[in-house]
């Protein structure tokens, strides 16, 4: 497997073979909004990268356009379409989102993904609130549902709770392109 952290902004870098998970700040932000470091965008496009993984990586940059500009290239390639349908819910188009997450349906990358959910929701306060992504399936839909609500309280413990869950998807979707 190809080693992403050098290209991974320092504080996720760190957690990449952790279950510990960074601190907020550290975090990607659930909308648009931090600038991408040029130099990191560069060496992304410059790393010979399969394109799910470049198109990650610019994501979680803050590479939005860039990001969209590779997964759009490679439409219909499952993990692409994966990383489209993330781009779209941080925009936030969440309609958009909801149609590439259903021209994917199943991912590999989602199986881990409840444990995951269930982990994190220990972290903080939002176990009721959370409750529809907090199953023993998947379930992108609530994910998009979720991260719209916690949109309206940027500063809540829900908001924190579903960038730290976007967080452990994209890492568990990198991990899946990279190996």
């Amino acid at each position: 497997m190809i080693d992403p952290r050098p290209l991974l902004p320092a504080g996720l870098a760190a957690s990449w073979d952790s279950d510990e998970l960074p601190d907020a700040e550290s975090l990607p932000q659930l909308t648009a909004g931090r600038a991408a470091d040029g130099k990191t965008v560069s060496a992304i496009r410059a790393d010979s990268l399969p394109p799910a993984a470049a198109a990650g990586l610019l994501l979680i940059a803050g590479a939005d356009d860039a990001s969209h500009s590779v997964s759009q290239s490679y439409e219909g390639e499952p993990d692409c379409d994966y990383w489209h349908g993330i781009m779209h819910r941080r925009e936030p188009d969440y309609g958009n989102a909801g149609y590439w997450f259903r021209r994917i349906g199943r991912h590999p990358a989602m199986d881990q993904l409840p444990a995951a959910a269930k982990e994190a929701a220990a972290a903080f306060e939002v176990r009721s609130e959370a409750s529809t992504i907090l199953t023993d399936d998947w379930d992108p839909f609530a994910m998009i549902e979720l991260c719209r609500l916690a949109e309206e309280s940027p500063d809540s413990d829900l908001h924190t709770f579903c960038r730290a869950v976007q967080w452990l998807e994209m890492r568990a979707l990198l991990r899946h392109c990279l190996a």
